[in-house]
């Protein structure tokens, strides 16, 4: 029954709201999509020109439980399965429309596991429309190309902090470079004035978690969606009493732990303040990125001053740039 509604849109080039009640009947009799109905979904999606507004939400909610639920391993997105969806999203390097960049960010939100290239994509997708002022997240807008406006940060926001998004807690090196291309290529536009606090936050976390010692568990990191949904919270605080909570409930514990869980805690702890400290490899990677378009941005002038801040540590080979914004 699938495939002949498929074929019957994609003849007729547009999908009614109908249409859309009689896929959510069939796909919902068995709660299963097989892949060459998945493909076909993909297919008809680009056929058809006009589709009714309720077509998107199917759309997104059919292929995410395909693509995350229903392909194996269950709940992870290999790299198998990432090439099978990028086979069907990807168009010389670009998300054509608005229903499959949806797609994306929601497989990266329900997916425990994802491979890091997945989000790097859907942030270089940002990176497309703000840089070239082109893609479905410019459609219908009259910004100026060089601009990062507020849908774009809330966007950046949640690929960044979806549960699997790279690295999970930590911003990852390829997704902090995106972030970088973004910033060199808007430094001199009029952007939305929360782009600054984003990318601040972004860089330091990349930064400070860098060594991949996890300092949360993945329990706690779910405790991040209240500041995700909260467009005036605080990433930098948010950091902060991840580390102060854990800290906390470990020092609670110490006047009845044993030899072996006293040693845990402290090795634990020894892990922790590493993360938190600025290598010289760290600090030779910032300063490369800050100097390689010849400018300091209000940006990155943020970014180190809150690396000032928060890091227990920081290499000597950052002095120069901290000295600039002292």
């Amino acid at each position: 029954m699938m495939n002949d509604l498929i074929s019957a849109v994609t003849k007729a080039s547009r999908i009614t709201a109908d249409d859309v009640l009689a896929f959510r009947k069939a796909y919902y009799s068995d709660g299963r999509i097989s892949e060459a109905e998945a493909g076909g979904i993909f297919a008809a999606n680009t056929a058809c020109a006009q589709a009714h507004p309720t077509w998107a939400v199917f759309f997104c909610e059919a292929l995410c439980d395909h693509v995350v639920h229903q392909m194996q391993p269950h709940g992870h997105v290999s790299e198998e399965n990432t090439r099978w969806l990028m086979q069907h999203i990807d168009h010389d390097g670009r998300v054509d429309s608005t229903t499959e960049l949806d797609l994306l960010v929601a497989i990266l939100e329900q997916a425990r596991t994802v491979p890091e290239a997945l989000s790097a994509y859907a942030l270089a997708q940002v990176r497309h429309a703000v840089v070239s002022g082109k893609g479905p997240l410019r459609s219908g807008k009259t910004l100026a190309p060089g601009v990062v406006d507020e849908a774009d940060i809330e966007l950046l926001r949640r690929i960044l902090y979806a549960y699997a998004g790279g690295g999970n807690i930590a911003v990852t090196a390829a997704e902090a470079d995106v972030l970088f291309d973004i910033n060199d290529a808007t430094a001199d536009g009029a952007n939305h004035p929360a782009w600054n606090d984003l990318f601040a936050k972004a860089v330091a976390n990349h930064l400070m978690f860098a060594t991949n010692h996890a300092p949360v568990s993945r329990a706690e990191a779910l405790r991040r969606e209240a500041w995700v949904n909260d467009a005036n919270a605080n990433a930098g605080a948010f950091i902060v009493r991840m580390v102060t909570s854990l800290r906390d409930i470990y020092n609670a514990a110490t006047f009845k732990e044993t030899q072996v869980q006293r040693a845990r805690r402290e090795s634990y702890f020894g892990e922790l303040k590493s993360a938190e400290e600025i290598t010289e490899a760290e600090g030779r990677w910032l300063t490369d990125r800050i100097n390689r378009d010849g400018k300091l941005s209000d940006a990155e002038r943020a970014a180190l001053l809150f690396i000032r801040q928060e890091a227990t540590g920081i290499h000597p080979v950052l002095e120069p740039l901290l000295a600039r914004v002292a």
